[in-house]
């Protein structure tokens, strides 16, 4: 039995880094070839002067793009930024919550999502999960591991973000379906 979480620990927390990093380039891509878009959203949320949304955008985009180095490296001064940045985003959406703005974009990157107590909680899983696994393993420690170690390891990752897609989604629905019963009142 200890055999088996010896390798099932470093199975997930490398799936998990690994998901983590194809999220953060899928939404620093999205950020960086829609710019201007993404200072609207900054914009949008209503926590910063105007003058300083344009940097923020930028900061916000690096930051994830430093993320994903830091993920990759496994650079131990930033080890938890990528899980750092996840949680900020839920405090931002968190707070336009509380103030009733759910029509605003949550600027996740791809599909333009309105933000939802639900975005709020998948944040937080997901900086909880990277959190643990980066203090858990990094990539180093797994170079012993074979073939069907990483086959293991991609499967997880692709269920994880099909498991992403799908929630992404049903809050998507849960916010068009909202809107619709707004309308009908």
């Amino acid at each position: 039995m200890m055999e088996l979480a010896a390798h099932t620990i470093p199975l997930m927390a490398i799936s998990i880094q690994i998901f983590a990093i194809i999220l953060f380039v899928e939404a620093a891509i999205h950020k960086s070839v829609t710019y201007k878009d993404f200072v609207g959203i900054i914009s949008g949320y209503r926590l910063i002067p105007i003058s300083l949304v344009w940097t923020a955008a930028a900061f916000v985009i690096f930051a994830e793009y430093l993320a994903i180095i830091s993920l990759l490296l496994m650079l131990p001064f930033l080890k938890y930024l990528g899980a750092v940045m996840l949680v900020g985003y839920a405090i931002a959406i968190q707070i336009n919550v509380v103030r009733g703005r759910t029509e605003i974009d949550c600027g996740c990157g791809g599909q333009s999502m309105p933000i939802s107590q639900s975005l709020v909680s998948r944040n937080l899983v997901i900086a909880i999960l990277l959190a643990w696994s980066t203090n858990t393993v990094g990539f180093a420690g797994l170079v012993g591991y074979g073939f069907v170690y990483w086959i293991l390891v991609c499967g997880t990752v692709l269920v994880g973000y099909l498991f992403y897609l799908s929630y992404n989604q049903l809050c998507f629905n849960q916010s068009l379906q909202s809107n619709l019963t707004r309308k009908e009142l």
